[in-house]
C-alpha cells in the first residue's frame, strides 16, 4: 500500500470516527467472512446493471478512473451512476476478486486486514472498498468472457450509459 492509499484510509477514519488511523490503538483482525460482509451491499450496486456490464471487456486504461470513482464512492457517497459502462466493468471485476480473495483467505484462516474500532456498518463497507479495491493489483486472471462486446463493433461508440 502507498502513501496515497494509506492517507486515504486515514482520512476516512478520521472523517468516521474524528481520530486518525495511526491514533487507533485498538484495531480488530478481520477475516474474510468479515469483510465479505462489509462488502455484500456493494452487490446492490451491480445488480441492475450486471448484463451490461458483462458484455464490456476489461480494459486497464480505465482503472484510474476506476480508482477515482471509489474515491468519490467513500467520500461524497457516488453512486457511480455518471460513470460510463467500461469503468463499472473495472469496479465489478475488483469486487468479484474481492470476494475470492476473501473466501480464499477464509478458508486458509488467514486476517484479511485490520480495521479500528468504532466504525459504522456503512463506513466498514467503504473501508473494506478502500483498504481491498483502491488500486487493486488483481490477484487472478481477468475473465475477459463477455455476452457481446459492442466496442469492438463499434468502436466510435463512448461507454456512457444511454
Amino acid at each position: 500500500m502507498d502513501d496515497k492509499h494509506y492517507s486515504l484510509l486515514n482520512l476516512l477514519v478520521e472523517k468516521q470516527t474524528g481520530t486518525l488511523l495511526d491514533n487507533h490503538t485498538q484495531r480488530l483482525p478481520i477475516n474474510g467472512m468479515q469483510v465479505l460482509s462489509y462488502l455484500w451491499p456493494l452487490n446492490q450496486c451491480f445488480k441492475n446493471r450486471f448484463h451490461q456490464i458483462k458484455t464490456v471487456r476489461y480494459r486497464k486504461q480505465f482503472e484510474r478512473e476506476a480508482d477515482t470513482a471509489i474515491k468519490n464512492f467513500i467520500f461524497h457517497d457516488s453512486d457511480w451512476s455518471e460513470y460510463p459502462l467500461i469503468v463499472w466493468r473495472i469496479l465489478l471485476e475488483r469486487l468479484i476478486q474481492s470476494h475470492i480473495l476473501c473466501i480464499a483467505n477464509e478458508k486458509a484462516n488467514n486476517t484479511v486486514m485490520y480495521m479500528p474500532t468504532g466504525l459504522s456498518p456503512s463506513a466498514k463497507t467503504k473501508f473494506s472498498v478502500l483498504f481491498l479495491m483502491y488500486k487493486m493489483k488483481l490477484p487472478y486472471p481477468v475473465s475477459n468472457e463477455t455476452t457481446f462486446d459492442i466496442d469492438a463493433v463499434f468502436p466510435e461508440t463512448t461507454d456512457n450509459l444511454h
